[in-house]
């Protein structure tokens, strides 16, 4: 992956994972995370043969994860502004020039336009900013829906793609067979976008199969970690860019987004 430059590393090579904190850390709180934490998590997912990483949120210690992930050896770390509200994302923006040496490419705002934090004019104005401030490549996280409802700016927006496709939440629970065969549905249909440039990366940011105790769908914890087994290597088979999700549960987010909160591949509890 080394050689690759990031975009290419994206299409080419499936050794990158969504990394958030375990516990106690809580991406909605104001707790800072420890560099502590942060090196013997990356350090177990970098033995465990990740080599590309993407960071959730640049505040609160998070800021320091691309240093931490470089010195480990990771080859490519992508920084995800998480842009919660506008104080927030102003303070990620005031963390980036202290820490930009460690970065490989930026993802602006995940969801952002589907959550209403901002609109897609703002986004590019944003992206073209940062863009032109850093010269790196920029992106944004987009929802399945933006694709629907703006097919022209979603396929604008970015110098790449990134796209959040949870089986879930169009109620695919049970079988991961048919999950893993959605995300490729919805990626195929993604990349016929009439207005998609026709050499613009699309990637698959978030895919996950929600795993553990009491997840929806009422499985045994041994079906669970099965099926998530199942919808990982379907994935793989069918060649689709896509990002492991997520690196551990987000505690924080099991009844908000259970995609996140159950769909670890480690325990949140620093990845016991």
């Amino acid at each position: 992956m080394k050689h690759l430059k990031i975009i290419d590393a994206l299409q080419q090579d499936r050794r990158w994972i969504n990394y958030c904190p375990g516990k106690p850390f809580n991406l909605y709180s104001h707790a800072r995370v420890s560099e502590e934490q942060i090196y013997t998590e990356l350090s177990i997912l970098f033995e465990a043969g990740f080599r590309g990483l993407s960071s959730y949120g640049f505040y609160n210690g998070l800021e320091k994860v691309p240093a931490i992930a470089k010195t480990i050896g990771f080859e490519h770390v992508i920084v995800l502004l998480w842009w919660p509200t506008n104080e927030l994302y102003q303070l990620e923006k005031n963390n980036l020039p202290d820490h930009i040496h460690a970065v490989d490419s930026l993802l602006i705002g995940n969801e952002a336009v589907h959550k209403g934090t901002t609109d897609f004019i703002t986004l590019q104005h944003e992206i073209a900013s940062l863009k032109s401030l850093y010269n790196l490549p920029v992106t944004t996280g987009l929802h399945r829906v933006e694709h629907n409802l703006h097919p022209q700016l979603a396929a604008e927006t970015g110098d790449y793609i990134m796209y959040n496709l949870q089986p879930l939440w169009v109620n695919i629970r049970r079988d991961p067979v048919d999950g893993a065969g959605w995300v490729k549905a919805m990626y195929e249909e993604i990349r016929h976008n009439p207005y998609l440039p026709q050499n613009k990366a699309v990637i698959v940011h978030e895919a996950s199969w929600p795993c553990g105790e009491n997840i929806p769908g009422g499985f045994s914890l041994h079906q669970s970690y099965e099926h998530q087994l199942v919808f990982y290597k379907t994935l793989l088979d069918y060649k689709i860019p896509f990002i492991w999700s997520f690196s551990s549960d987000m505690y924080f987010a099991k009844i908000k987004s259970p995609p996140g909160g159950y769909g670890g591949l480690w325990t949140a509890m620093a990845f016991g």
